[in-house]
């Protein structure tokens, strides 16, 4: 079917710098989704999104979008409601409700209009991310028209229980694209990839999308950093992708991962000082205070969650006893 669209082929090999925030980190499940359908529809080979501290991210839109809100927020207020619907009108009165809902619907489409026009006007000349000035435009655009117009159903579809999925609007494609997420993708602290035939290493078959072979030349999962001697990371052509013939596991040796699974463990704790420098000289990071700094990050969370499950029990008590 997509063959129909005669779609533009696109590079088989795609990677994405952004920083974790809402909605765009490897968590939302809602961009899992998206991550699959985006490999299926471009036939790509490799697909990979890094999550970068939000100080050192490289991806433009991002970084656009920055510039974008700092133009907006120029302590102005912004003007909302332009028009509202009026229920004292006669017109109004004598519709139907779908008539009602339709009318609301086409006020809420110019309030949105206008306001979007105040904003380009704000985002106009303003400092753009590469030191030059943006412009401001509004499109106009019908949710139809958008390529993932399907949220409703997709969010409906997630928030099922899979026991319960069969029933739900566009089950069979939801369930298609999100199993082959799961066959095809892995998963870090920090990022996302997948790699063309790695539904063999979690389903010991080829599945009959990888059957249509390499879109480019064959590539291989990227090495993940490996600690070399004093503290610098081996150069990527001597980092080993296998460790006595087994692949390497997703953030073996992510120190911020691997000292949470210590820390569960109960092997590591902010006041172990020789545990903390052993770690540190492991996972090949120069300043252990960080590690440090990580724990008692940890431990205080862990302590207040403890303290907030104390007052929810004491309260329930509290409640029972009046």
């Amino acid at each position: 079917m997509l063959n129909e669209f005669e779609l533009r082929k696109t590079k088989p090999r795609v990677l994405e710098l952004t920083d974790g925030g809402p909605g765009v980190g490897k968590s939302n499940r809602d961009f899992r989704f998206r991550a699959a359908e985006k490999v299926l529809i471009d036939n790509l080979d490799f697909y990979t999104r890094i999550h970068r501290a939000t100080v050192d991210c490289q991806n433009e839109v991002e970084r656009t979008q920055a510039a974008v809100g700092k133009a907006i927020s120029d302590g102005g207020s912004i003007h909302w409601e332009y028009k509202q619907l009026d229920i004292e009108d006669n017109d109004i009165k004598q519709m139907t409700i779908d008539e009602i809902e339709k009318t609301d619907d086409d006020i809420n489409k110019f309030n949105v209009t206008q306001t979007c026009k105040d904003l380009a006007m704000r985002v106009e000349n303003s400092p753009g991310p590469r030191g030059g000035f943006m412009t401001g435009l509004v499109v106009g655009c019908d949710k139809e028209q958008l390529y993932f117009y399907d949220e409703t159903a997709l969010k409906y579809y997630l928030d099922t229980a899979p026991s319960k999925r069969q029933n739900v609007p566009g089950y069979h494609y939801f369930q298609k694209v999100s199993k082959f997420y799961d066959t095809h993708f892995t998963e870090g602290e920090l990022y996302m990839e997948f790699v063309r035939f790695n539904c063999e290493d979690t389903t010991n078959q080829i599945c009959e999308i990888c059957k249509t072979g390499w879109s480019g030349k064959p590539i291989s999962t990227v090495p993940r950093p490996y600690p070399g001697k004093n503290f610098p990371y081996k150069k990527y052509e001597d980092t080993p992708i296998e460790i006595n013939g087994k692949k390497r596991k997703p953030d073996d040796l992510q120190p911020r991962c691997q000292v949470r699974i210590l820390h569960n463990e109960g092997k590591i704790k902010s006041d172990m000082s020789n545990e903390i420098q052993s770690f540190a000289e492991k996972h090949a990071v120069e300043d252990s205070s960080l590690i440090k700094a990580e724990l008692h990050h940890i431990e205080l969370i862990k302590f207040k969650r403890e303290k907030r499950s104390e007052f929810r029990k004491l309260k329930t008590q509290l409640e029972k006893s009046k």
